[in-house]
């Protein structure tokens, strides 16, 4: 049996040993092997690492230099960037970060590489162990079915277990050996001998049933101390409001020798996305629209009122004024939910490509949460990895209930520059220049007058500086441009009608726009006898715009084509609509992404007739079927759309599916199509003549046929998935996210519902918990507790501040203690970081000591504040004495903090690194938290 000969080579200490990261838990494993007097192989992606290891340098504060070279010296340690060489090991246990994002969302990129690393080079015969913290599940639902991919059979081929890490560095009372192994295998012979193994380095060893109880017990330790932290702070806030002494209380409470155990307070405790060309609903107070996400994310980042800053390799954008559409997963209500952050990060984690089996795609991070439906229509999230044919995903479809608004209006002058103003002239409708003379001789003179008389038109320039003085409605205004015979007009305000709407389709369909001599020339160009669209066209810009036009048929290609010669209507078009120039930058104008029903139809309907074609066969079918020839009747139809424009496509797909339609789309290229007797019949009337061909299909076809694509489950509609396709991505890639209050799901390509990011460390617990249909919220608002206290930390300076008549801008402040714990040089999850970056956001000029820290950069903090690094400063007694205030985020044993006392102002102490004896006679007022 594979347990047998593994546990022979353990015992004999001929299991040669392979650990995969060298950091805070790695190293000091892997030398307490070599130490033991196992044959080991550390593995790391760092070659710098891997160097100075094998030169004999330890980089790890509970592991020295000269422990480091007895391995090497003794032939039982090297370390190497050539992962080939696990195929030599028995055991190989991953000790890779799992980093904790402000962002919420899990890191699996490390664990995921690691186990692709392990599943090229594994053979028969090895143990493999996963001590990195992660989610309940991760090595039976990830990590085995990675390793089986090699062909390796579990139990027979290989072992698999879970053991947590506990290492507290900096901790010399607890190191590797004296801390109580815990361990859980995927089966009772992973446990028994990942048991056997490490009781070979450790004093105790606590075995579990699974794999899963010790990847719970790793969170139910972070989540207890998190939860107890976060209390400890609340509590703190709550003794300075009442002028007690928090320290003082908690040692009080820490007598009690049953039922209490000490937590103290401090400034605080320290994903996956879609591809940027998935899209987004949202919409403003200017109406809603269809985004790729980085389109939105570059959009929302260039305005001033959005603040961007960077969390742990995040660019992130907070509460911009947006909505997007949601799903609420528990009622399966659709609704507007306002957007939390957008989030913007480079990332190599491999990517997911999901297919229904209507040929809807979307391009996610292999963990990023998908919705899935159950039978009774339940949703429910899975990974992407884990996504498989024939789940149902939940996609956008609305009711085809009759919306009514107004015409929309757009006021041209709103957004016509002013340098353009020279060249155009204003007219009113109805009315003569004359009629207003005394108004204009008053403010423009005499001379001028007459002349504005007599040709009836006012400069624009001169209209904008006397507007307030007439009673005129821009309503009744017309603008001019050119003179004589190529002079033409366009209203001041454009009222967005749903021929208009119509007229805009058909632009956006068959239309482009160029500039000739700065003047904007429009073309919609259609075949031939495409006559009635030609009409249709020009009786809209006659009729509706009062704007002239010409239409001239070209012989070669069979064409018509209509030619507007108006600047203001090509800057109508292109400047302030945005539909742009050319076929494959066409948009629909966001005005009428949530206009009413009517426009959205008129709308379709140029689009349609444009680029809309028609399907029917009509006719007997003979097929052939276990030796006998069968002939049945056949009546098929389908109106489909094509566009080479990405944002264009996913506008109308959006458009309707709001309506109640159900496209589906081609395999190879971007063309919808709409098939089903109910919904031809809605819309047998949009394209005009080329619809005239489904009457053939409607008088054929005898009997409505149940497609099997699209199915309703309660108010839910689902569509089965096709296929998955995995990619490793070789080069970063930009992805992007958004977190949504309350439902934390959103819209993205082709109306498919997905849930945005999913958090990390405690709260991988308290998301899996929700997978299973329970929300914990004493996770969460220890979370608020915790992450608020840089916030915190920061009021406190600026109330010291304000009572020696400073503010925080313009203060000095300087920080002692950087690293996430006393004595230590790890950075990870410090809310120094929080807290430097929220003072200099107020204007504060920040310096730092740390000796463990030389250097402080930004490149993946919480920056909101200015983002450049910082530089460890020699604590001199000018340093001391030239900062405003003090700021105590850890306290290092190295710092004489009477003497900091003796120097400073003003000091707010985190830590307690104050005792009483040292605050004694201190000439600095001192704020404790």
């Amino acid at each position: 049996m594979i347990k047998d000969e593994i546990k022979n080579l353990i015992a004999e200490k001929r299991a040669r040993i392979g650990v995969i990261g060298l950091g805070y838990v790695g190293l000091p494993l892997i030398v307490e092997f070599a130490l033991k007097d196992f044959s080991t192989i550390g593995f790391e992606v760092d070659e710098k690492k891997t160097d100075d290891i094998n030169a004999g340098k330890s980089h790890i504060v509970d592991v020295s230099s000269e422990n480091v070279q007895k391995c090497l010296d003794g032939g039982k340690f090297h370390a190497t960037t050539d992962f080939s060489e696990l195929n030599k090991c028995d055991v190989i246990i991953i000790c890779v970060p799992t980093p904790l994002r402000k962002t919420k969302d899990p890191d699996m990129s490390y664990i995921l590489a690691a186990g692709e690393e392990i599943k090229k080079y594994a053979r028969r015969g090895q143990l493999i162990i996963l001590e990195s913290t992660t989610y309940p599940g991760t090595t039976d639902e990830v990590l085995q079915p990675m390793i089986e991919e090699a062909g390796l059979k579990l139990d027979e081929d290989f072992l698999l277990a879970f053991s947590p890490e506990r290492v507290d560095p900096g901790n010399p009372q607890f190191q590797t050996h004296n801390i109580t192994k815990v361990v859980g295998g995927v089966g009772k012979d992973s446990t028994e001998i990942a048991a056997f193994l490490y009781s070979h380095i450790v004093d105790n060893v606590h075995a579990v049933s699974s794999a899963r109880v010790a990847e719970a017990c790793k969170l139910w330790e972070n989540t207890f101390r998190a939860i107890n932290i976060g209390m400890a702070n609340e509590m703190a806030k709550v003794c300075n409001a009442l002028g007690i002494d928090a320290w003082e209380v908690v040692r009080a409470a820490a007598t009690k020798p049953f039922g209490f155990m000490a937590f103290y307070p401090g400034p605080g405790i320290g994903g996956h996305c879609l591809l940027g060309k998935e899209t987004a609903v949202v919409r403003n107070e200017k109406g809603e629209r269809v985004e790729n996400l980085a389109d939105l994310f570059e959009k929302e980042s260039a305005k001033n009122r959005v603040r961007k800053f960077e969390v742990y390799g995040s660019d992130v954008i907070y509460k911009p004024d947006l909505q997007t559409l949601s799903i609420d997963m528990k009622t399966n209500e659709r609704t507007w939910k306002p957007v939390e952050y957008l989030f913007r990060r480079q990332t190599d984690a491999s990517t997911v490509t999901i297919t229904t089996s209507d040929n809807r795609r979307i391009t996610v991070t292999d963990l990023h949460p998908m919705l899935v439906a159950d039978a009774s229509g339940n949703l429910q999230q899975v990974f992407a990895k884990d996504v498989q044919a024939g789940m149902r995903l939940p996609i956008h479809i609305s009711s085809d209930a009759e919306t009514n608004f107004a015409n929309p209006k757009i006021d041209l002058l709103s957004y016509l520059p002013k340098e353009k103003y020279k060249k155009i002239r204003v007219r009113i409708q109805n009315d003569i220049w004359k009629t207003h003379r005394e108004i204009l001789k008053e403010t423009l003179g005499a001379e001028n007058t007459w002349e504005f008389i007599r040709q009836n038109y006012l400069p624009l320039e001169k209209f904008i500086a006397i507007e307030n003085k007439l009673n005129i409605s821009r309503e009744n205004l017309r603008l001019f441009t050119g003179r004589g015979t190529s002079a033409t007009s366009f209203p001041v305000v454009v009222e967005i009608t749903p021929n208009v709407a119509r007229l805009i389709g058909y632009y956006l369909a068959e239309g482009c726009a160029s500039l000739e001599k700065e003047n904007w020339r429009i073309r919609v160009t259609f075949n031939r006898d495409e006559e009635e669209f030609t009409d249709d066209v020009v009786s809209i810009l006659e009729n509706e715009l009062a704007v002239k036009c010409s239409v001239s048929n070209n012989s070669p290609d069979y064409v018509t084509q209509i030619r507007v010669a108006s600047t203001l209507f090509g800057f109508f078009l292109t400047e302030v609509l945005q539909c742009g120039k050319g076929s494959t930058e066409m948009a629909i104008p966001d005005v009428l992404i949530g206009a009413s029903t009517a426009h959205r139809q008129e709308l379709l309907k140029g689009l349609l007739r444009g680029d809309g074609d028609v399907y029917v066969k009509v006719g007997k079918q003979t097929y052939a079927k276990n030796g006998k020839t069968y002939t049945s009747h056949n009546a098929t139809a389908e109106i489909g759309y094509f566009t080479s424009s990405p944002k264009l496509m996913q506008q109308v797909i959006f458009l309707l599916q709001d309506l109640g339609f159900t496209p589906t789309f081609k395999r190879t290229k971007p063309h919808l199509q709409m098939k089903g007797r109910e919904q031809l019949l809605r819309m047998k009337d949009w394209l005009g003549a080329k619809g005239t061909k489904l009457q053939n299909y409607f008088e054929n076809s005898r009997k409505i046929v149940l497609g099997r694509t699209f199915k309703k489950l309660g108010d839910l509609i689902t569509v089965p998935v096709k296929s998955i396709e995995i990619a490793l991505t070789k080069n970063p890639i930009e992805v992007f996210s958004i977190e949504v209050e309350d439902n934390h799901t959103f819209a993205t390509s082709y109306g498919i519902f997905v849930h945005n990011c999913i958090p990390l460390d405690p709260h991988y617990l308290s998301w899996k918990a929700r997978q299973h249909g329970f929300d914990s919220q004493f996770i969460s608002l220890a979370e608020q507790v915790n992450s608020g206290m840089p916030k915190y930390v920061v009021k406190l300076v600026s109330d010291a501040l304000n009572d020696e008549r400073k503010a925080v801008n313009g203060s000095r402040i300087l920080i002692l203690g950087v690293a996430y714990k006393k004595d230590i040089d790890d950075m990870r999850e410090s809310p120094a970081l929080s807290v430097i970056d929220l003072l200099r956001s107020r204007g504060a000029e920040v310096v730092y000591h740390d000796a463990f820290v030389p250097e402080v950069t930004f490149d993946h903090a919480y920056t909101i504040g200015d983002g450049e690094p910082l530089y460890n400063q020699d604590l001199t007694d000018d340093l001391i004495q030239s900062a405003d205030c003090v700021v105590i985020c850890t306290e290092h044993s190295d710092v004489d903090y009477k003497r900091v006392c003796e120097l400073s102002k003003v000091i707010v102490d985190t830590r307690n690194a104050l005792k009483e004896e040292t605050r004694n006679g201190s000439r600095a007022k001192i704020v404790r938290l």
